[in-house]
C-alpha cells in the first residue's frame, strides 16, 4: 500500500536504483527495472503518486512509463533523471510534463528538498481530490 512517502524508482540499472535507495533511506522505496514491473506494480495499487524515473530507459520505454503512470494516477509527480545534461534535454523533459529533472550524479540534498516540496503538494492536492 502506498504511503505519502512511498517513492517508486524506475531505472534499468540496478546499481543506480541501489544508490538512490541508499540516499533516500527516509522514504519507502519500490525499485523497478522495466516497464513490465511498472505496469504490474500500478495494476496492484494505482495510488502511488511519487516517481523518480530515468528518462532514457531504452527504446520508447521512458515515454511508455510516463504515459502509464499518468494513466493510472494523473496527479502523480514524476521526476526525471538522466546521465546526459544539456539545456535542451532539460527543456525537452520539462515540456513532456515531468515535474522536475536531475542529472546524474544526483545532488541528493537538492533531490530531498524537491521531494519534500512534492510530498507536501501531493498531500494538499489529495485532500481536494
Amino acid at each position: 500500500m502506498a504511503t505519502e512517502t512511498t517513492i517508486i524508482l524506475i531505472d534499468d540499472d540496478p546499481a543506480i536504483l541501489d544508490l538512490i535507495e541508499l540516499y533516500l533511506d527516509d522514504y519507502d522505496i519500490i525499485k523497478i527495472e522495466n516497464i513490465t514491473e511498472l505496469e504490474n506494480t500500478l495494476k496492484e495499487d494505482a495510488s502511488y503518486h511519487l516517481f523518480i524515473s530515468d528518462i532514457e530507459l531504452g527504446g520508447d520505454n521512458s515515454s511508455k512509463a510516463f504515459s502509464m503512470i499518468k494513466k493510472y494516477n494523473s496527479l502523480s509527480t514524476i521526476i526525471g533523471i538522466s546521465g546526459h545534461s544539456s539545456f535542451e534535454k532539460q527543456q525537452e523533459v520539462l515540456n513532456k510534463g515531468y515535474d522536475d529533472f536531475f542529472v546524474k550524479p544526483i545532488n541528493f540534498k537538492a533531490l530531498k528538498e524537491v521531494l519534500e516540496f512534492h510530498i507536501e503538494k501531493n498531500h494538499r492536492w489529495l485532500k481536494i481530490a
